[in-house]
């Protein structure tokens, strides 16, 4: 498929930073991709899903398996999702609009634009909480102060949200590249921090063996009954976070030398990478119990309790993978998103800035009280939201194109995908069926109701996977009684 720069398209469609990827500008090879989900694993949402599988009364080998099956399956979708951006060398933005139309694209662009700056917003803050405890910990309070008005917080805990974000803010300033480069530094380091912290765990739980009956003490007190009750829909909620992650991949992937390099990035590293990190946050928390007689299930107070040189490692981690997976998980969604709104006016940069700036509210008082009185409902109702978008992506992309796109007419108003107004009536009317299963929880989480009728609650725990599922047939059929 030729990539034609020269057609006639629309300038309200395209900027220099959402055309096709040039060929001199596809040098990455697989241990880009490699090092970029290394960095974005290791995150706390990974670490408190690995450790509530023990809390279900899972042993420490069949909850890593678990987390290493859900990985493999959600590869399969990583994979599926990168091949039209390699291909093409599209970003996800653009991609969208093959299947729901010129200005259909607009709404899941948008959708997926907000929860990305929302996320980074909160993980920002989340995380230069952890940096202010773990530095007060380590200069003896030397960071407390005053509170500061307006801002609800004193002056260390600021200063720690000024610095990270001004870290993120550097690195999205230099672009797509300096994230490959920085990530690539990041991973060894991460991948050195992990072996040792594990090394120490097992020495303080008197070896490997000691790991697994500390661990089988937690699982113990979990009880047997609430594995067969539970086990599913954590399962189906391991799932719904790296399907949702899914949607990032086009983003970086665009940049690929071959496909060939995007399935041995995601293949070797992927799952690896995912299970190393839960096997490593599971022997943690196992440790814990040897060293401080009770359960420490939370990151940043575990590495309190721990102290010393091993804080000090934990801290350095933690800022290492906090930069990756927020640049690279949330800003660079969030950055092309915004600049596909608004080609004209925003590049990837200014679409960066923008995701920036609206962080930098995170430090006024209410504002971050309302980002996180909202959080619960946006980590909840985005797997709803956006597997049916990938679901019909991936139907559309697959089945019904056959891998095949005309790439210049993604830059039409008038070609290919301007449908009926610009708008696919078939993506939109599957979309709305996959949305179906989402109602029970936007009625729970709306406060329309207190709790679910037992017949509901299957489909709340299941929602994203039958609506992903729903939606995928509902545009399968639709596009083969009436193909494009």
């Amino acid at each position: 498929m030729h990539h034609d720069r020269a057609a006639p398209v629309s300038l309200a469609l395209i900027n220099a930073d959402l055309m096709p990827t040039a060929k001199n500008d596809r040098f990455w090879i697989w241990r880009d991709i490699a090092a970029l989900w290394f960095g974005i694993v290791v995150c706390i949402p990974v670490w408190r899903i690995s450790v509530d599988l023990l809390a279900l009364g899972l042993s420490w080998w069949q909850a890593i398996a678990t987390i290493c099956a859900a990985a493999l399956i959600a590869l399969c979708a990583l994979l599926a999702i990168a091949h039209p951006a390699t291909k093409f060398g599209i970003a996800l933005p653009v991609l969208l609009r093959a299947s729901f139309g010129m200005r259909g694209a607009l709404l899941p662009t948008l959708l997926r634009s907000v929860f990305a700056a929302s996320a980074f917003a909160a993980q920002t803050w989340l995380v230069s909480v952890a940096i202010y405890s773990v530095a007060n910990a380590l200069s003896f309070d030397a960071l407390r102060g005053v509170t500061l008005p307006w801002l609800e917080v004193d002056a260390g805990q600021a200063g720690c949200f000024l610095l990270l974000w001004s870290l993120q803010l550097l690195l999205l300033r230099r672009g797509i590249d300096a994230i490959r480069r920085f990530a690539l530094q990041a991973a060894p380091w991460l991948a050195l921090i992990g072996i040792a912290v594990l090394y120490v765990a097992q020495r303080h739980a008197d070896g490997l063996a000691g790991l697994a009956a500390a661990s089988a003490q937690i699982t113990d007190a979990a009880g047997p009954a609430r594995v067969g009750e539970r086990f599913w829909p954590a399962f189906a909620q391991l799932l719904a976070l790296f399907t949702t992650v899914a949607l990032i991949v086009p983003d970086f992937a665009r940049y690929l030398r071959s496909q060939r390099e995007q399935w041995l990035g995601q293949l070797l590293v992927f799952p690896f990478a995912l299970t190393g990190f839960a096997a490593i946050a599971i022997a943690l928390v196992a440790a814990s119990v040897p060293l401080f007689g009770e359960v420490v299930r939370d990151p940043v107070a575990l590495t309190l309790r721990i102290g010393g040189a091993g804080m000090a490692l934990s801290l350095g981690a933690l800022v290492l993978a906090a930069l990756t997976t927020n640049v690279a998980a949330f800003a660079v969604a969030a950055g092309n998103g915004f600049s596909a709104l608004r080609p004209r006016h925003l590049s990837f940069r200014g679409g960066g800035l923008l995701t920036a700036a609206l962080a930098l509210a995170m430090l006024a008082g209410r504002v971050r009280d309302c980002v996180f009185a909202s959080a619960g409902s946006l980590l909840t109702l985005a797997p709803l939201l956006f597997a049916p978008v990938l679901g019909i992506v991936l139907v559309d992309y697959w089945l019904v194109r056959r891998t095949e796109l005309h790439s210049e007419h993604l830059y039409k108003q008038v070609g290919h995908y301007s449908y009926l107004a610009g708008f696919n009536p078939r993506a939109f009317i599957a979309w709305t069926l996959g949305l179906a299963p989402a109602l029970p929880t936007m009625l729970i989480r709306g406060g329309f109701m207190s709790e679910l009728p037992p017949q509901l609650i299957a489909v709340a725990a299941y929602g994203w996977l039958i609506g992903g599922l729903l939606a995928a047939a509902a545009y399968a059929l639709c596009t083969s009684r009436s193909p494009h």
